[in-house]
This record gives C-alpha cells, sequence and structure tokens, in this order.
C-alpha cells in the first residue's frame, strides 16, 4: 500500500451488517382477544451479572402491529394511550457495552387487562337491590372494597338525581355482576324516583344509572371506566293508589209553601211555612190568636 507523506495513513473498509441483530420481536400474541387497554410482559433474563458485565434488555410493546412501540419495564402494568388494531406484539432490544458478551433473554409471558364495563341494572324496590351486570369487573386484596357505592347516581321520576349516600361497599360476586344493597336511606329516596316497575316512571322519565371513575376500585389505576348512561329495569315497585276527588252532589231548588187554616169557633188563624233548602226541610210554626 503506497504511503502518503506527511498524511495520517488511514484504512477503510466497508462491511454489511444487521441493525436489528440485538432485536428479538414477536409475532402476534393476542389471538382473537379484542378491546386489550393494558398489557403486563414479565421477562426471565441474565443481564448484568458476574458473567453478563455491563448488559442490558429493553421491552416494548405494540397494540398496531408494530407501526408504534412503547418501552415497558418488566412486571409492570402498561396502559395503552392510544387505541390500536389489536394486533398486540413485544420486542426486546438487548444491549452490551462488549462484542463479545451478551445478555440472555430465556423467557417472556404477557399477560392482557380489559377495562371493566358495564351493559345493564336491575333494581329491587322492595329489597333494595342494585344488581349490576357486565363484564371484566376486577377484585382486590380485602373485604367490600373492590367496588366504591358512592359512585353511583340513579334518575327517575320528574328526571330527578339521587348519588348514594351510605350505602356500604361490596366485592364482586363475579368477574360479571355485583349487587349493592341500599341503606335504609338512600333507598327511601330512590323509591321516590323509581315508582314503577319497569324502565320508566309514571311521568315517562327513562330510569337511569350512572358511575363516576374508579367505581371498580380492584380495576387497574388509570383505566378510564366512569358511564353515564347505564339502564335500571326496576321490579316489586308498589303503585300509589291516586285519592279520587269527591264531587259534592248538586244544589237543591227553594221550595216555599204557605198553608193558612182557619178556626172559625173561636175566630183564631194557624199559618205553617214549609221551606225546603238543599235537602234540608225546615218547619216554623206561626200561631196567632185574637181574642175577642
Amino acid at each position: 500500500m503506497e504511503g502518503n507523506h506527511s498524511q495520517i495513513n488511514k484504512l477503510y473498509k466497508l462491511i454489511s451488517y444487521n441493525v436489528d441483530a440485538n432485536n428479538v420481536y414477536s409475532i402476534k400474541v393476542n389471538g382473537a382477544a379484542v378491546g386489550i387497554e393494558a398489557v403486563t410482559l414479565t421477562a426471565t433474563e441474565t443481564a448484568n451479572t458476574a458473567t453478563t458485565r455491563n448488559t442490558s434488555i429493553d421491552y416494548y410493546i405494540t397494540n398496531n402491529g408494530g407501526a408504534k412501540w412503547y418501552r415497558v419495564l418488566s412486571g409492570v402494568p402498561f396502559i395503552f394511550p392510544e387505541v390500536g388494531t389489536d394486533d398486540i406484539r413485544w420486542r426486546a432490544q438487548l444491549n452490551s457495552l462488549s462484542p463479545t458478551i451478551s445478555p440472555a433473554l430465556s423467557k417472556i409471558e404477557l399477560s392482557y387487562v380489559v377495562a371493566p364495563n358495564i351493559s345493564n341494572s336491575t333494581y329491587d324496590a322492595l329489597t333494595g337491590e342494585l344488581t349490576v351486570i357486565g363484564d371484566d369487573f376486577a377484585s382486590q386484596t380485602g373485604l367490600n372494597n373492590d367496588i366504591d357505592a358512592s359512585a353511583f347516581t340513579l334518575t327517575g321520576e320528574g328526571s330527578g338525581s339521587y348519588g348514594l349516600t351510605n350505602t356500604a361497599d361490596v366485592d364482586i360476586t363475579s368477574p360479571t355482576s355485583f349487587t349493592l344493597t341500599l341503606s335504609a336511606t338512600d333507598k327511601k329516596a330512590v323509591n321516590v324516583l323509581i315508582n314503577k316497575s319497569g324502565t320508566i316512571s309514571d311521568d315517562g322519565t327513562v330510569y337511569n344509572l350512572a358511575v363516576a371513575e374508579d367505581w371498580n376500585v380492584g380495576a387497574l389505576s388509570g383505566f378510564m371506566i366512569a358511564d353515564g348512561t347505564v339502564s335500571i329495569s326496576a321490579s316489586n315497585v308498589t303503585p300509589v293508589t291516586p285519592v279520587k276527588p269527591v264531587t259534592p252532589p248538586p244544589p237543591s231548588s227553594v221550595t216555599t209553601t204557605t198553608v193558612t187554616v182557619t178556626k172559625g169557633s173561636k175566630g183564631g188563624s194557624m199559618g205553617i211555612i214549609l221551606i225546603a233548602l238543599m235537602g234540608l226541610v225546615l218547619y216554623r210554626l206561626r200561631r196567632q190568636q185574637y181574642m175577642r
């Protein structure tokens, strides 16, 4: 190789390389499942140990087939910030400061979570039980702490609304149902609004149940699960019998009759006046006697 006087010698070498050599990709992993809003990736790895110094692995998740990736931490739930195309995949990026040492990835587990959803509800006016039906209700550790009763508001007669005040919190019965038993105070107020069996009140107002955010306390924090339009079907409502007004009878006509009787032997006279007013007969006797 010819040298260059007074110049630094340089050796240029062109090589082909794979930019994805340190990446591991999955195919679609959610099968037919749709509506996935959150996932948890759990990895089994060997990185930055005594034999793998200065190595690490970064993990990524996508919900649109790889059009956009989100970095996640192993074992930490992740909520997708945007609605995807129901194509869930994962990617691992293996990092090392040494060309001879590499981290090892032996296992990936991916679990997904769907936000709880309410489809309808029923209310028993006799027992005060509000039963809610839906999907993917979540539970948490502890007793009577899955459902926050104060997040529920019912609407009925006259479009009036009432939020539950002192009904006790409950646990879910199953992932698809739970039942709140209204307190005496709440039941009395709700029964004023829900005054007819069925789905509408006496004045035609459609019954409605609204739930505020975090009503399912056991659900993953960050889910937006508020719902303002849940139907209610009421039963065992005691109908109120309307009081019929009493119509007074029409007033009677007034009749006056005068009869005069002459008593000839004593030269006297007797007058009888008969007066009938509104069905009531009044007799008045008037007697005159002229003495000689």
